[in-house]
C-alpha cells in the first residue's frame, strides 16, 4: 500500500507541476499530499492572480479526468480521491536555509 500511495502522489505532483508551469507558475514544494506554487516569480505578470486560478482549475480538471485510471493503476479506490485548492494573494518571502546549516 505505501508504494501505491507513493506512485499516486508522484503522478499527482507531475500533473500539478505541468499545470502550474503552463500558467507561468513555479512549483515551490510538495508537502505530503499538497503542493505549494508561486506565481509572479520569477516571471512577473500583472495577471498573476488569474494565472494562479487558471492553474488551479487545470489541476482540478486533470485530476477529475485521470483519478479513476490512476487509482486503478495503483490498486486504490479513486471515487473518494478529491482535490481541494486554496489560493492566497500577498507577499511571500523565499529563503535558502540549506546554505545556513552548519556541518
Amino acid at each position: 500500500m505505501p508504494d501505491a500511495i507513493s506512485g499516486l502522489l508522484d503522478a499527482f505532483y507531475d500533473e500539478c507541476a505541468n499545470a502550474i508551469w503552463e500558467h507561468d507558475g513555479l512549483l515551490n514544494k510538495t508537502i505530503g499530499d499538497a503542493v505549494m506554487a508561486v506565481f509572479n516569480f520569477p516571471i512577473r505578470s500583472e495577471d498573476h492572480a488569474r494565472h494562479a486560478v487558471c492553474a488551479a482549475r487545470e489541476i482540478q480538471r486533470r485530476w477529475r479526468d485521470q483519478r479513476e485510471s490512476l487509482a486503478e493503476t495503483f490498486g486504490l479506490t479513486g471515487s473518494a480521491l478529491g482535490v481541494g485548492i486554496g489560493i492566497h494573494s500577498g507577499e511571500l518571502s523565499l529563503a535558502n536555509l540549506a546554505g545556513r546549516i552548519a556541518t
